[in-house]
């Protein structure tokens, strides 16, 4: 195994990250406004867990990526690979277009699929965030996070999965002025401690698409607004506090106490 070690600081032009090589981020990586940056599917991209400097990757508005798969995690040390138990590290953070004095700066992010886990701190850093998403829909085929603190975070985007999956997460959503639509499978486990939505402000909503596959498991569901279609297959839902969750029949709302 080759360990490559990516330190604070800020990548520029074209960087291309392979396969063979597991790099592991310590303090704040920085891709600049104007790289363009690659990822080959598969490859390992490693937070190190440090109170005073741990691993974060952040894209400035103008950046671009191309990944067909990222596997990310925390790790405690800068000389292995092996993931960590605790969530105390940053997270994978995106900007997008922004208008500067009239000076527009367009980013382009395709990630097909993103895999972490143990990302993202107490202090309110998330797994992976997307702030002023404006230009286009993000897209992913699949986004798995698995006992990360908190996990997805967006403000003024608008997102479509696939395939979600958040395993013991302790605080899954973060929304500001912004919506997710979920096409295909919804799978939600929150730890007792933890809450579905937080600070889940107004003008931003969840979509469970038709004949998607929705299963919920959280003790704290208050939110915004959810709505499932009348459709999907509920295999499971569990969620004592979710008055907010809504069903889609037509263009009628209705608002159960508890999703069965």
């Amino acid at each position: 195994m080759t360990i490559q070690i990516i330190s604070t600081g800020t990548l520029i032009g074209v960087i291309h990250w392979k396969k063979c090589i597991t790099y592991i981020l310590i303090g704040i990586v920085t891709v600049a406004t104007g790289a363009q940056f690659k990822i080959d599917k598969g490859t390992k991209v490693l937070l190190l867990n440090d109170d005073n400097n741990y691993g974060q990757i952040t894209f400035n508005a103008g950046s671009r990526l191309y990944a067909e798969k990222i596997i990310s995690y925390s790790v405690d040390t800068n000389s292995s690979d092996v993931p960590s138990t605790t969530a105390n590290n940053g997270g994978w953070s995106f900007t997008g277009t922004v208008n500067n004095n009239n000076s527009f700066k367009l980013s382009r992010f395709k990630i097909n699929e993103f895999e972490g886990s143990y990302l993202g701190d107490s202090i309110g850093t998330s797994a992976i965030s997307f702030f002023n998403m404006r230009s286009s829909e993000i897209k992913l085929d699949e986004l798995e996070l698995d006992n990360c603190y908190n996990n997805l975070y967006l403000v003024i985007s608008t997102m479509k999965i696939k395939k979600l999956k958040i395993v013991k997460g302790t605080n899954a959503f973060d929304f500001d002025f912004s919506n997710l639509t979920v096409s295909k499978s919804f799978n939600v486990t929150i730890l007792d401690t933890g809450a579905l939505f937080t600070f889940f402000y107004q003008n931003s909503s969840i979509l469970i698409e038709e004949h998607a596959c929705f299963k919920l498991n959280a003790s704290n569901a208050g939110i915004n607004i959810l709505f499932i279609s009348e459709d999907s297959r509920v295999n499971g839902a569990n969620a004592p506090y979710a008055f907010n969750i809504c069903k889609l029949k037509e263009e009628l709302f209705i608002f159960p106490n508890i999703i069965t």
